[in-house]
Formats: C-alpha cells, sequence, structure tokens
C-alpha cells in the first residue's frame, strides 16, 4: 500500500521535527515547507499531498491565506487540510472550517493527538 503524502506548512523547526517524527519513517511521506508561498510553490509541483498540516501564524502570508488558495484552486482544493494554531479563538476556527479545513488542532498538541486526527479524516 502507498503512504499517504503529508505537507507540513509550519515557520517554526521545532513544530516541523515534531511532526516529521510522529509521522515520518513508517504511516507517511512528510515534505516540509517553512511558509505560505513555500507551500504554495510546492503544490504548483503537481507532486501533490493527501494532506496539508497548516499553521495560522505565519510571517508573510497566513495560514488562512494559504488555506483559501488550496480551496480556490481545482487543481487542489480536494487536499485536505488541518490547521494548526497556538491562538485558535472560536472566530479563527469557524473561519478555518469554512473556508475549507476538516479539523483546527491547538498547539501544543500530542503526537499521539495528531495521528489520531490525522487517521480519522482518513478513514471517512
Amino acid at each position: 500500500m502507498e503512504k499517504k503524502r503529508v505537507l507540513v506548512v509550519d515557520d517554526n523547526p521545532d513544530i516541523r521535527n515534531l511532526i516529521n517524527a510522529t509521522l515520518g519513517n513508517v504511516f507517511y511521506v512528510v515534505v516540509n515547507a517553512s511558509n505560505g508561498p513555500e507551500a504554495l510553490d510546492y503544490l504548483e509541483t503537481g507532486d501533490l499531498p493527501d494532506l496539508v498540516l497548516l499553521d495560522l501564524a505565519m510571517p508573510g502570508m497566513s495560514g488562512l491565506e494559504v488555506l483559501e488558495h488550496i480551496k480556490n484552486d481545482p487543481e487542489t482544493y480536494h487536499i485536505e487540510v488541518i490547521v494548526l494554531s497556538a491562538q485558535a479563538d472560536e472566530k479563527t476556527r469557524k473561519e478555518a472550517i469554512a473556508l475549507g479545513a476538516r479539523a483546527v488542532l491547538n498547539k501544543p498538541f500530542g503526537p499521539l493527538d495528531l495521528l489520531q486526527r490525522i487517521e480519522n479524516i482518513f478513514e471517512s
């Protein structure tokens, strides 16, 4: 069975490393981007991920802007997105879901919680 590909978009290298350690090797193929434009550039390569883990608070281009690009592009709208946020208030959570995110995961999160959220999305 082919491994699912996950694009991790976060400006914090510690978060990217945590996610890589949690998902990499056995379960998923993990690709990293450190900001929104880098993520969008990767998506234009055509090697599309099955899931994007997307930080909300990034310099230059917010996670909500990246989410909007993903969901408004006919080539990428089908990609599942989980938004990661250290300060996701109810308004931001609702906005992320309205833009097409499947879930919002608050930072800090544990590896098991992350895996459970991802598995729930892939099983549905």
